[in-house]
């Protein structure tokens, strides 16, 4: 139960600061009055935040734990954003005036300070993290833009 607790107070904390930077930036670049802007992000990462943390709850059922949060939250994004769902075109419309630039920098500033506490691990590893963490990053980046390039030929995008 604490640990759910813990879960909901980050959700709500990267909710809150998520809204706050995407309204600072939106109104500074022209997407309109800080006010609009915060309550549009506000809502939109409520609805994402309500996301990860179903996902959590789907993730503590004992059969269905062994598959990684992001998988159901991949699931419940895809089934809320499909059009088989009623208001598949609302949750796309509310979820898309959310700069993707804001959410991946709250969430890597959360995770930098979860890996504060494991510097001991890292310094142990040491220098060979490097070669691998640049495979891993060169590898995702080139596959996303093959699959990226593919899909979007297939498509008749480009």
């Amino acid at each position: 139960m604490k640990k759910m607790t813990e879960i909901a107070v980050i959700l709500v904390l990267v909710v809150f600061f998520t809204a706050l930077g995407d309204a600072v930036g939106g109104s500074m670049y022209g997407r309109g009055e800080f006010g609009q802007v915060f309550s549009d992000t506000l809502l939109a990462m409520a609805l994402l935040g309500g996301m990860s943390f179903a996902a959590y709850l789907i993730a503590m059922i004992p059969p269905l734990g062994k598959l990684p949060v992001i998988f159901w939250v991949s699931l419940i994004a895809a089934g809320l954003c499909s059009p088989l769902f009623p208001y598949d075109k609302e949750m796309i419309a509310m979820t898309g005036k959310v700069s993707i630039a804001v959410i991946s920098t709250t969430v890597l500033a959360f995770a930098g300070l979860s890996l504060g506490k494991d510097i001991d691990k890292f310094k142990a590893i040491s220098w060979r993290i490097i070669p691998v963490s640049l495979a891993v990053f060169s590898g995702t980046f080139l596959f996303a833009a093959l699959i990226g390039q593919l899909t979007l030929s297939w498509s008749g995008v480009i």
